[in-house]
């Protein structure tokens, strides 16, 4: 006989009677009659097969592997977060220098920001406007005995901020804004 933590195995072709005694001295409070055979052998057919086994290590490996893609995507994830946030954050602040600048000149400029994002912003004649009911310019009388009038042009800006050439996926953010500008007054004479 041999015994495992926990397991008690007997050997086959063993006696009734040493099997109950095997029994009193691994159950002890248990009374059996001595004519009642006890198999030793129950207790080793007790635990899992091989194919049992192999079976359960298969459905981990499986859930294990679906759960580390889980978790790679919500890394990947964060990181696209991360960068659109960074682009998003330089493209407002870009587009208030440009809304608030002095200098105000329709075209098209471009830069690099020290992080390696890219930028380009476009002005151009707002032609959102373009018909006989709403012209592109906008006449408003300023002062108050009405022989004043201001003229104001509305400029469309588009901005759009890149990354990701290096690595071939080209993303970018394009915020769009208006500016009106004041032009060249006008005096009505009487």
């Amino acid at each position: 006989m041999f015994s495992f933590p926990g397991v008690f195995c007997g050997i086959t072709g063993v006696t009734a009677e040493t099997n109950n005694r095997v029994r009193q001295m691994i159950f002890p409070e248990q009374r059996h009659h001595q004519t009642k055979i006890f198999n030793v052998r129950c207790l080793v057919c007790a635990g899992f097969s091989l194919l049992e086994v192999m079976v359960a290590i298969t459905i981990l490996g499986v859930a294990l592997v679906v759960i580390m893609q889980l978790f790679s995507i919500g890394l990947k994830s964060a990181l696209v977060e991360k960068e659109y946030t960074q682009a998003i954050f330089l493209a407002k602040t870009k587009m208030g220098e440009v809304l608030v600048g002095a200098e105000f000149e329709e075209g098209t400029d471009s830069g690099t920001f020290e992080n390696g994002y890219e930028w380009q912003v476009s002005i151009e004649p707002f032609e959102g406007l373009d018909d006989e009911e709403n012209p592109s310019s906008i006449e408003v009388e300023t002062s108050l005995d009405k022989a004043e009038k201001q003229r104001f042009s509305p400029y469309e800006i588009t901005l759009v901020v890149r990354w990701g050439r290096e690595t071939h996926q080209n993303k970018n953010v394009t915020l769009k804004s208006l500016r009106i500008i004041k032009g060249e007054s006008e005096e009505k004479t009487y």
